[in-house]
């Protein structure tokens, strides 16, 4: 296949491809909450330091809602020792995620390149122990911020929908 793709590359005259991958993180101040809205990869990431620069410390974020446990999503929850990036923060999960990820069989039934993120789901969530919430879709995970099923990308990702009055 990369043979494929570099064929059809050069046909467009594109010669060195290079697809910048780059991570959307948002942080929203709500109700007195500081809320995370995923994590990026961690250890390749920059999203504390861009905190710190922003005026806000990683221990003060009181909650990561994450989309899916992709490990552009989920890897930066912890730091390359295993520990907590957010220390104080309860991180909310979608329900219908954490049941594909958290399951044996589904695990069992995973092709043997898939079969190390259940695994990676595990060791990174397993940091934050009984802080880690499941909501289901339309849960209200903060003020002003709602969890929506957007299934299809992974089992259960979720997308989250921010409103302040009728604005969204």
């Amino acid at each position: 296949q990369p043979d494929e793709v570099r064929r059809v590359l050069a046909a467009q005259n594109i010669t060195n491809p290079v697809l910048p991958n780059s991570w959307n993180v948002t942080l929203v101040r709500t109700g007195g909450q500081v809320v995370l809205l995923d994590t990026g990869r961690g250890g390749q990431g920059q999203v504390p330091a861009n905190l710190r620069a922003s005026g806000t410390d990683p221990a003060q974020v009181t909650t990561v809602a994450i989309t899916h446990f992709h490990l552009d999503h989920i890897g930066g929850l912890v730091g390359a020792d295993g520990s907590p990036t957010y220390p104080n923060a309860r991180i909310v999960v979608p329900e219908r995620e954490w049941a594909f990820w958290t399951d044996a069989g589904e695990e069992s039934r995973a092709p043997e390149n898939r079969r190390p993120n259940f695994a990676a789901a595990r060791r990174i969530l397993g940091a934050y122990g009984d802080r880690v919430a499941r909501a289901a879709p339309g849960a209200e995970i903060a003020p002003g911020i709602r969890s929506v099923a957007t299934n299809g990308h992974s089992p259960g990702h979720s997308s989250y929908l921010i409103a302040d009055g009728n604005q969204q």
